[in-house]
């Protein structure tokens, strides 16, 4: 019952605000798995399946191609087989891919009650693809150096907060993007 709670709120919230969703490969796994689960459900769309009559003219989270609001960074990244990996991509520039779990141990970690390490996982997978959005944001012209630079003090500032209120699994997170940047040679 908690998963359709969640669900809803996720749906409602979006359907209202309607943010720009940002992931990688969230066009071809994360968007189909979130209606695929609310389908299951018996879960209305709440806005967030809303579709406009031209792919230019509103929000549409279903079409990554053509419209601004389901930003996938794996397109951005390259296509079909030439297509990295989020970890690949992300430490390859200096920023940390998984750390100790991959996707295909949810599951299982499910199975075996292990939620707060399922959290820390898309914590760790959240800060790494933000990252990765403003690397690519940079690369785009949509960020000056100095505003990538600033963004990058942001989440490292926000990290801090989060290790000093007791999230304390996150410090992984900053010694491996200490370890990379010195490695890649960004430091």
């Amino acid at each position: 019952m908690r998963r359709k709670v969640l669900l809803a709120n996720f749906l409602k919230s979006v359907g209202r605000k309607k943010p720009q969703l940002v992931g990688y490969n969230s066009a071809q796994a994360d968007v189909p798995i979130i209606v695929q689960r609310s389908i299951v459900n018996g879960l209305p769309g709440f806005g967030f399946s809303d579709r406009p009559d031209k792919p230019w003219l509103g929000v549409d989270y279903f079409d990554a191609r053509n419209s601004e609001y389901n930003v996938d960074l794996a397109d951005a990244m390259g296509q079909y087989k030439d297509r990295p990996s989020l970890h690949q991509a992300a430490t390859l520039s200096g920023i940390p891919g998984k750390i100790e779990v991959s996707g295909s141990s949810v599951a299982e970690m499910w199975l075996q009650g292990k939620l707060s390490e399922i959290v820390a996982y898309n914590e760790f997978d959240a800060f790494t693809t933000h990252l990765l959005w403003a690397r690519l944001a940079h690369f785009s012209g949509l960020q000056s150096s100095d505003q990538y630079m600033r963004e990058q003090e942001r989440v490292r500032e926000l990290l801090k907060e989060e290790i000093s209120a007791g999230k304390v699994h996150l410090e992984k997170f900053v010694t491996e993007w200490d370890r990379l940047l010195a490695i890649t040679g960004q430091n």
